[in-house]
């Protein structure tokens, strides 16, 4: 393909491999006019021309994401004009960059770089629905759109003109409503302009890291007492029929299904969305040591040997022939017809098919999702008045392997994680030393001694 001209389609251009070096592609309908692929991926747009008495120059154009063959060409011959009457091209390059709005770059972001397999899926929603919300102000929160109401409105902004002192004020407006996600917003917006600037402007969100939100790990777990009252709600039998007790999830308005994944991610340490409420019965094994097989995990990508076998103790098995009887039951929350693609969970969800809101589409996840809702419900039912994430069901089943074992190597096999990951969790250990020394002093009454003169 080295100096071969081309006709340029966007097809063609599009399924352009990357190598080790980068390269050009001439375009036959245009002399001067090359497309420069990078070894990451990208692909620009340049245009080279000879000023009399000088050396060949080039000017880059744009990104093949932002232009097509055919804008591209227009630009080129936009170039050749000026070159004619004598005019510098480069006051041509600094008329487009400041064409181009920052909501129109955001977009083409998102059409044709924010994609798979280069950015996951989770992603891909992650950024789309923070940007969504704080650039495009697309949402119906009246606690945001009050936030919203006081920034400046910046997606029809030149894209050349957006400045440091505008993402810092975003930043500061965010921080007001969620600390966490005005960190977000900017390394966020960090990415979308490294892309498009390619390293020829100065990236506005490059903030130093002693002015952002300093974001602490989350730690929070349930006590040994909290962890066993939280179960004994989540998980109810009726002994007699070895079926869940009906009555007790009616009376309290509690899901069964939500109750059990709840009680399966406490008794395995297992991840809410990939790993406990999308579980399969093809990924459970039976036997003397029973297993739970799982094609992936949040760190198996990045793991040489991932741990992908998980063994289940008794509670958990316990929780799982439960169910099991329950699928054979009409009556249950649990049954589904072997046709219906919900009979392949553990954990089936009742809303899949369902529109569950005025502007909601119809759900295509055939398994529980988000249980935060029934999670509030237990902790008020135990007595657990401090905010606690549903994500603790974690943190709480490795505090108690750690506090029973001891073992930091055997938090990191229950979790699958490396023995550095598990560590994290011995620092969780001093906060039931200074219960107990709490616990000691709290009924101590202080004697007045009268001062000497």
């Amino acid at each position: 393909m080295k100096n071969e001209r081309i006709n340029l389609t966007p097809g063609l251009c599009r399924d352009l491999k990357a190598r080790d070096k980068e390269y050009f592609v001439l375009d036959l309908n245009c002399p001067g006019l090359w497309l420069r692929v990078y070894p990451s991926g990208f692909k620009t747009w340049y245009y080279h021309y000879r000023s009399r008495g000088k050396q060949t120059t080039k000017i880059k154009l744009g990104r093949l994401e932002m232009l097509n063959p055919t804008q591209a060409r227009k630009r080129a011959k936009e170039i050749q004009g000026d070159i004619v009457k004598g005019n510098d091209p480069l006051e041509r390059r600094k008329k487009w960059e400041n064409q181009l709005s920052f909501g129109e770059g955001l977009k083409g972001w998102f059409k044709n770089t924010l994609t798979t397999p280069t950015f996951s899926p989770k992603t891909i929603k992650d950024i789309k629905g923070a940007l969504n919300v704080w650039v495009f102000h697309n949402t119906h929160d009246p606690e945001v759109r009050k936030k919203l109401n006081v920034l400046e409105d910046l997606k029809h902004k030149k894209l050349s003109s957006i400045t440091k002192k505008q993402i810092k004020n975003l930043h500061k407006v965010i921080t007001e409503k969620s600390p966490y996600m005005a960190n977000r917003v900017v390394a966020y917006l960090k990415m979308f302009f490294n892309h498009v600037s390619n390293g020829s402007r100065i990236n506005p969100c490059k903030i130093p890291s002693k002015e952002l939100n300093q974001e602490t790990e989350y730690l929070d777990y349930l006590s040994n007492i909290e962890l066993d009252a939280v179960l004994d709600r989540a998980f109810v039998k009726d002994e007699r029929s070895g079926r869940l007790l009906k009555s007790h999830y009616v009376q309290r308005s509690l899901s069964p299904v939500s109750c059990c994944a709840i009680a399966f991610q406490l008794s395995t340490g297992r991840r809410t969305r990939d790993e406990g409420s999308n579980i399969q019965w093809s990924w459970l094994r039976y036997g003397k040591e029973p297993q739970l097989v799982l094609p992936k995990t949040k760190s198996s990508k990045k793991q040489k040997n991932p741990k992908l076998n998980f063994g289940l103790g008794k509670e958990a098995m316990e929780i799982l022939s439960t169910i099991k009887q329950e699928r054979l039951c009409e009556d249950s929350a649990f049954y589904y017809p072997p046709e219906d693609i919900r009979n392949k969970y553990v954990f089936p969800s009742k809303d899949f098919g369902r529109i569950t809101g005025p502007n909601a589409k119809p759900s295509k996840t055939p398994h529980v999702n988000d249980v935060r809702v029934t999670w509030k419900k237990l902790l008020a039912m135990v007595g657990i008045t401090r905010h606690l994430k549903h994500y603790a069901t974690r943190h709480s089943t490795a505090t108690a392997v750690l506090r029973k074992s001891g073992n930091i190597r055997h938090v990191g096999k229950v979790l699958g994680t490396s023995d550095k990951t598990a560590s994290k969790y011995s620092k969780t250990q001093h906060r039931e030393e200074i219960e107990v020394l709490d616990d000691v002093f709290s009924e101590r009454v202080k004697e007045k001694i009268r001062e000497v003169k």
